[in-house]
């Protein structure tokens, strides 16, 4: 039984899963089955990864590109050896450091892309977008924001929140239940030092008191 998108989604960024384990697993279903139509399904199953769902396409259409390919969007990806680190963020350093990746999809894949496509064409407020880490493409609802390894129209398609909504989602999460924490530790100083000055108060008046009053208080 395959891994959600969302969850495969926080394995890649805790280190537990990579771009080579979910290729390997790609190549191989898409080995054993390379003549079947519903294979090409389990050869583009529903994976996510950190960055194919949580960035915006930037560049343009390439012109290597035949104009069967003319609604996808090409997205930049650095290769920098940190952008698997969920607390790394690239900045223009890494770019001009690192350099970027460049789109190259395995023939046979894209061969069966192209055919998939035909069969479940994508409505208008969807895109398609590559990814150059893993090499293969994915589904963008330009109006949604949400995501998806096949085409919405596909029985076998998932469709999901991008890995960076997930990401923003539990950071705000994680912000709140601190917050919480650090309110209800600030009460709990202010009831403590309010339990301490009455008491003090208490000690300072009964020292005022004359012999016959501190009598008529213990009684």
């Amino acid at each position: 039984m395959p891994l959600s998108s969302a969850l495969q989604a926080r394995l890649i960024e805790r280190g537990i899963l990579n771009a080579t384990n979910i290729n390997a697993a790609l190549d191989a279903s898409a080995e054993n089955d390379e003549k079947s139509e519903e294979v090409f399904a389990e050869s583009y199953d529903e994976r996510d990864d950190h960055h194919s769902s949580s960035t915006i396409p930037k560049k343009a259409v390439s012109s290597n590109f035949s104009a069967a390919d003319v609604q996808i969007e090409f997205e930049e990806c650095i290769k920098c050896p940190n952008k698997w680190n969920p607390y790394h963020t690239c900045v223009e350093y890494c770019k001009k450091r690192y350099g970027i990746k460049q789109y190259t999809p395995d023939p046979a894949t894209e061969k069966r892309r192209r055919k998939m496509l035909k069969k479940y064409a994508l409505p208008s407020n969807w895109r398609e977008v590559s990814d150059a880490n893993l090499d293969r493409c994915y589904y963008w609802n330009l109006e949604t924001d949400e995501v998806s390894w096949l085409p919405p129209s596909h029985p076998r398609s998932h469709i999901t929140q991008s890995a960076i909504k997930l990401k923003q989602k539990e950071l705000e999460k994680k912000t709140a239940e601190a917050q919480k924490q650090a309110s209800g530790s600030s009460k709990k100083k202010k009831k403590k030092k309010n339990s301490n000055d009455a008491g003090e108060r208490s000690d300072t008046d009964e020292e005022d008191l004359n012999p016959v009053q501190k009598l008529k208080r213990k009684i």
